[in-house]
């Protein structure tokens, strides 16, 4: 084996350019999730997901050209089994409360969780444990600074919520969707009553217009080609249910601009994305507070995804195993879609046809480009931790990688604009500073 480009001299080195190298690709993979190709078809977390997992699985093989072995080992399952969940929380997360403000929350926690795991479980060397938890304690103070200065503003959220309407112009729908990402739910009263009256009726009528959408679709494939026109990505046609008759028709696209109800998954004029989300029955969420919960989770549960490394083969650990890791989260990806085609069964009362049409499109033509982007940004980023915490442990290697927050942060103040205002700024860079103080000084307590 060519041991990683030689640098088995100098271990900690090489563990030290790994995790700077995950730091950009981490920071950086969520972009193409937050982009116009992604909000211009509301992408299902699932179906991006989906995207990464693939590109992780077809690049971890570019290993074997660099001297690496093909093993597998069961625990590259465990590890999938952690990373696939967490990974959709995270597209989640990102769509709904932002990009820099998810990963500072769950990055936050996962300096916790893989500290802990790595000084207090697996005894990791450290000079000083006393210093070492106070570094961490300075990374998650500066990355909850950088998440919180992330946070938009009330102003800016309520912009965002005169432009959070119904559009007639197909063009500004991805510019719309996507400065709904950091919206906070805040309604005035009547305007929420409102939107409350009307989730509660589409929440309990959602499964039965789905079946009609599809037994409708069945039915008229033909008639269906000759009125799909709002846009090239729909897989299926967009149908008004009136509140007086339970038909179902095609509709017009000038039709589509003032519909009574339409059905989940159509697309094109008309569209207006949930800012109120319904959980366990009677739970009101705003999305951003629903996207808050995500991170939170995904840091909970993403923040073991390196523990299995540690139980492995020498074999299997380092480079040797991405193939392991890669394969494992085919096998949960794979798993969790046939879990969600066995809960739209039991939902149809098993059709199988119906079942499978109420799966998320794919979107291939729009998303295969963004997709692979963010899943080869992901698998990068992948190989530079395991490395990182091959070479410097799970404690400190996988917990310095969760800088990636500063990265992402850059992007949002200066792509996205999340951060607005000069002192906010100010707030977040001294956050940063915060946080690279912190790095330092966990380098400098890391043991040999």
């Amino acid at each position: 084996m060519n041991d990683y480009f030689h640098c088995n001299a100098n271990s900690e080195t090489c563990g030290w350019i790994a995790a700077i190298l995950a730091m950009i690709c981490f920071g950086s993979f969520g972009v193409p999730i937050k982009g116009d190709a992604a909000n211009s078809v509301d992408i299902d977390p699932l179906v991006m997901q989906s995207y990464k997992t693939f590109m992780c699985f077809v690049t971890s093989f570019f290993v074997l050209p660099l001297g690496v072995e093909f093993t597998f080992t069961p625990w590259g399952i465990v590890s999938g089994l952690f990373w696939v969940p967490s990974g959709v929380l995270a597209i989640y997360a990102i769509r709904n409360a932002g990009l820099a403000v998810s990963q500072g929350t769950w990055s936050s926690i996962i300096v916790l969780v893989s500290f802990v795991w790595g000084i207090f479980i697996f005894k990791e060397p450290v000079k000083s444990i006393a210093l070492a938890c106070f570094a961490i304690v300075l990374m998650i103070i500066g990355l909850w600074g950088m998440s919180y200065y992330s946070a938009p503003t009330t102003t800016d959220n309520d912009n965002i919520r005169e432009q959070d309407m119904l559009t007639d112009d197909d063009d500004d729908l991805p510019h719309q969707v996507s400065s709904t990402d950091d919206d906070d739910g805040l309604y005035n009263q009547s305007f929420q009553q409102e939107e409350e009256e009307r989730l509660n009726v589409e929440e309990e009528d959602m499964v039965q217009q789905d079946v009609l959408f599809i037994e409708q679709q069945q039915s008229s494939l033909s008639q269906r080609k000759k009125h799909t026109t709002l846009n090239d990505t729909c897989r299926t046609t967009p149908f008004q249910i009136t509140k007086s008759s339970s038909s179902i028709s095609p509709t017009s696209s000038r039709s589509l601009q003032q519909p009574t109800t339409l059905l989940p998954y159509h697309c094109g004029k008309g569209r207006r994305r949930k800012d109120v989300i319904f959980c366990f029955g009677n739970v009101q969420l705003s999305r951003r507070n629903a996207g808050l919960i995500a991170a939170c989770a995904n840091g909970l549960w993403g923040g073991s995804i390196m523990v299995p490394m540690h139980y492995s083969g020498k074999s299997t650990r380092g480079l040797g195993y991405v193939i392991s890791f890669a394969i494992g989260a085919t096998i949960i990806t794979i798993l969790l879609w046939i879990l969600r085609y066995a809960y739209h069964l039991y939902k149809t009362k098993g059709s199988f046809v119906q079942s499978y049409y109420m799966l998320p499109s794919f979107h291939f033509k729009v998303m295969w480009l963004p997709g692979c982007i963010a899943g080869t940004l992901w698998s990068i980023g992948n190989v530079g931790s395991i490395i990182s915490v091959h070479r410097l442990g799970e404690g400190v290697g996988y917990s310095v990688v969760q800088a990636s927050m500063f990265v992402s942060g850059l992007w949002g103040i200066f792509w996205y604009k999340e951060v607005k205002g000069f002192w906010e700024r100010i707030k977040w860079f001294c956050s940063a500073i915060v946080t690279l103080i912190g790095i330092l000084l966990l380098s400098y307590e890391h043991g040999t």
